[in-house]
């Protein structure tokens, strides 16, 4: 049996920025906290027609937006294919549902990607894979931690790839602080072992480790 997750990052590309935008790509991950794990990623493109006709509204300014960004990520949601906004909901469903329980729906904003996701799901009459009470907001913990640099893979303004790069900086951010005290760090910088006291005596033991490079930190 596969391992169910508790919380999925979700990415939309879209052709407008208010609740109603006409959503041209679906991206998320599901993702584990406390283990660090990306687990299982969901990926559909959107035409842009099928959008429109389910009451996706395109916004000029937005468009103008698209035509400066890279040639890779637009190429993307202008090639052909994609499946239609209600094929793409009731996927996302059944891939939510196979792959979590109880999911706390993470997006890049408060008001941006939950609540036009969900508001696709409401015009298509259809019901959104996540209890409104476990919207969570990405955007928000970013700006409570500045100081946790974010590693941007794959291409820039695809949802797959936002996604992901968004749930492994929110693990990084998340991650269990250690107490104030001594760090010993190896060259690339990972804690090698750490001392929570301050005395004197976990210092003389940080600088003695066998087999680290020994750089005792004083951690604030």
């Amino acid at each position: 049996m596969s391992k169910i997750y508790s919380n999925v990052m979700l990415d939309l590309e879209t052709m407008g920025n208010g609740p109603d935008a006409a959503i041209v790509a679906i991206g998320a991950v599901a993702f584990d906290v406390a283990s660090g794990e990306i687990g299982p990623a969901y990926y559909n493109r959107v035409t842009l027609e099928s959008a429109v006709q389910g009451g996706g509204v395109i916004d000029a300014s937005t468009v103008a937006w698209w035509m400066q960004q890279g040639d890779e990520a637009r190429q993307e949601i202008c090639r052909p294919g994609g499946v239609t906004i209600g094929d793409a909901l009731r996927s996302f469903a059944i891939w939510v549902a196979e792959h979590a329980h109880d999911t706390e729906m993470w997006g890049n904003g408060a008001s941006f990607d939950n609540v036009i996701l969900r508001g696709a799901y409401a015009r298509q009459g259809l019901q959104p894979p996540w209890a409104w009470w476990n919207d969570r907001c990405y955007r928000t913990v970013k700006a409570l931690h500045r100081d946790v640099p974010m590693e941007r893979l794959g291409t820039h303004h695809n949802a797959l790839s936002d996604a992901t790069s968004q749930a492994q900086h929110l693990i990084k951010m998340l991650a269990p602080r250690p107490p104030d005290g001594w760090a010993v760090m190896n060259e690339d910088g990972r804690i090698v072992t750490w001392y929570p006291q301050r005395d004197h005596a976990s210092i003389i033991a940080a600088q003695h480790r066998p087999g680290a490079v020994l750089r005792a930190m004083h951690l604030e």
